[in-house]
């Protein structure tokens, strides 16, 4: 189906698409938007010597392992899932389920060209309609350099009740000296005339 939408509109997806270091050791793992602003950093960190990338889920459900291993680099050692929900009770999220049952099922099937069995840690964002920012997405990469990094964190929010927040440097920018930023003043006076309903 991603083929034949592609002959008809000429944008072509792919179940999973990885951007990045092709010899990447820290990779995040978002969809939507998020990946976006994750691989919009990358880009500005591999110059650096980062080594990271990141995977965008196109298609979630049939969740398929074989494509979802080979689009992984073998060099991964570290991966953060993020997903902008959150699953009170449940162990993780679904996405972070997803990844880390499909890369044990594919590691015992001998499916994989992992060096290392990669460590995958889960994260919130987003959480309350906060910004998922370049300088949070640098955050979450540098929790994956930690030498022990937790299990599960939450970013964009200072603490979502669960005492699992990250902080991050909100100083950080990709922008350059020629740089335009700018604001639609039209999405800014359809906000205003929204109408609102009260009882």
């Amino acid at each position: 189906m991603m083929d034949q939408f592609a002959d008809l509109t000429g944008r072509r997806y792919r179940i999973f698409e990885y951007e990045g270091a092709p010899d990447a050791t820290h990779v995040i793992i978002a969809m939507l938007s998020g990946a976006q602003t994750a691989s919009e950093t990358a880009k500005v960190l591999n110059p650096q010597g980062r080594r990271v990338g990141v995977l965008t889920i196109r298609l979630c459900r049939p969740f398929s392992v074989a494509n979802f291993v080979h689009a992984l680099p073998a060099t991964v050692e570290r991966i953060a899932v993020l997903d902008p929900s959150k699953e009170p009770g449940a162990i993780g999220e679904p996405p972070y389920q997803d990844v880390v049952t499909a890369i044990m099922e594919a590691v015992h099937a001998g499916a994989s060209s992992f060096t290392v069995l990669p460590r995958v840690i889960g994260g919130r964002y987003g959480l309350a309609s906060k910004e998922f920012t370049r300088a949070r997405a640098v955050a979450v990469f540098d929790v994956l350099q930690r030498s022990h990094p937790p299990a599960h964190f939450t970013i964009c929010i200072h603490d979502d009740g669960t005492g699992l927040g990250i902080s991050w440097d909100s100083s950080f920018t990709t922008a350059t000296p020629d740089t335009v930023s700018a604001l639609s003043m039209e999405w800014v006076r359809m906000a205003r005339s929204v109408p609102t309903r009260t009882r």
